[in-house]
């Protein structure tokens, strides 16, 4: 007892140097913003100011890292308060209790998935609802009791009512190889989207002839992109990289020609086009090369996340998909977007693309629309 106490003494030290050491380091840099002389000088201000938060966020990110690397030491399986947990394979998960739905509340879903539906088959299009798989807790021997969350069981419930409805639907849960997720992020790996996205075609193609071309989709014809121990994701920087490591991240790229332009909107607004093969009109490569820049996620689809169009110049069908999904659909959209004329993202959660969905099936006519989301999506002005 006396030998585990002396240790959690040093430990604590070390965590106290740790802080101190970066609140002095911005010290500095404090100061030089105090001392600025003209008071109307608000833009040079304002730009000071915002690099010496982004200092101080550098230190804190220090000092996260210093925690985590403590926490590990420890033995912790939780961290922040058990806000972070880990299981014996390194796996990081964020709990997220969440409450079981009504009967009322999966029922109000699934007739907005079924209004959705009724548009697309007006407009003479197939709807198709897929569920994606998530990281989640449950099933995790060591691991029992920390997450009291419904989420699964919620899902399930809103799968079963729209299939009672006879709405054509996948579960991707039930496939191994589509539930691989990165260790220090909560988002499926890019690999898993690309297997996620065959499956979906397959059921897809299997309901309705897109002319789907099977033979594409071969692993041999895609190179791997390898940058290895890149990506910090949303529960890695949480606890910073000593406490749960971090992810190589891999892009699975086609070696046969592609040709696309690819158009991030806001409001109706273009905020970003890119036009090329595969890699040039969908990858940022900027944040897979920016060292400093955890989130290597968000170099997919260019970061992505209102409304994305997309336009195959190398295909011989006419097809218009429109994707509904949240941020797991964004790697998913890159290989979609090889078997259609058009492929249009969009992403319906808060902040996000939140107009009237009806309205832009009606607009659009896609040919296919798949929703891979949970939760309310708009219907109404």
């Amino acid at each position: 007892m006396k030998a585990i106490r002396i240790r959690n003494i040093i430990v604590a030290i070390l965590f106290i140097c740790g802080i101190l050491f970066g609140m002095v380091i911005s010290f500095p840099s404090i100061a030089s913003i105090i001392d600025k002389k003209s008071a109307s000088q608000e833009t040079t201000r304002f730009k000071a100011f915002e690099e010496n938060y982004s200092s101080i966020f550098t230190n804190y990110d220090s000092t996260i890292n210093i925690y985590g690397a403590i926490q590990k030491i420890l033995g912790k399986r939780e961290v922040k308060n058990f806000d972070v947990v880990k299981d014996d394979a390194g796996q990081l998960y964020k709990t997220e209790p969440m409450e079981r739905s009504s009967s009322k509340e999966v029922n109000q879903t699934a007739d907005i998935y079924q209004k959705l539906a009724c548009a697309t088959e007006n407009n003479g299009g197939a709807f198709f609802f897929v569920q994606a798989p998530f990281k989640s807790t449950e099933g995790i021997h060591e691991l029992k009791g920390y997450d009291d969350s419904y989420m699964d069981t919620n899902y399930t419930s809103l799968l079963d009512e729209l299939e009672r409805r006879n709405i054509s639907a996948i579960d991707l849960r039930n496939f191994k190889e589509c539930c691989q997720y990165y260790k220090t992020d909560h988002h499926w790996t890019v690999e898993s989207s690309f297997l996620a996205t065959v499956k979906t075609l397959e059921f897809i193609q299997s309901e309705t002839d897109i002319g789907w071309e099977h033979d594409k989709y071969n692993l041999s014809n895609f190179s791997t992109l390898s940058y290895p121990s890149s990506f910090l994701g949303s529960n890695g920087i949480r606890v910073g990289k000593y406490y749960g490591g971090v992810d190589d991240f891999n892009i699975l790229v086609p070696n046969f020609k592609t040709d696309f332009t690819y158009q991030h909107l806001v409001d109706g607004t273009i905020t970003k086009e890119q036009s090329g093969d595969f890699f040039q009109a969908f990858i940022d490569k900027s944040i897979l090369t920016d060292e400093t820049y955890h989130n290597k996620y968000n170099a997919l689809l260019q970061g992505g996340y209102v409304e994305n169009i997309i336009t195959n110049h190398n295909i011989s069908n006419d097809k218009k998909l429109l994707f509904i999904s949240h941020s797991y659909g964004r790697p998913m959209t890159q290989y979609l977007s090889l078997s259609f004329s058009e492929v249009r993202y969009l992403d319906p959660q808060d902040g996000r693309y939140n107009d009237n969905y009806l309205t832009y099936i009606n607009d659009y006519k896609p040919d296919i629309v798949i929703v891979m989301y949970d939760d309310f999506i708009n219907i109404e002005n």
